[in-house]
């Protein structure tokens, strides 16, 4: 999902204002996105 012309790697992840709570973009870290990421590509 584009916010302001950027991806946001918690919505990039599948979470959710439902699934992760009102502050789901701010609590996801980085270091989550990465390994989110890392997971998705080992799998191709």
């Amino acid at each position: 999902m584009a916010v302001n012309g950027k991806e946001d790697f918690a919505t990039l992840a599948g979470k959710t204002k439902v699934t992760a709570g009102m502050n789901f973009k701010y609590d996801y870290s980085y270091g989550e996105a990465v390994a989110y990421l890392t997971y998705l590509f080992a799998e191709l």
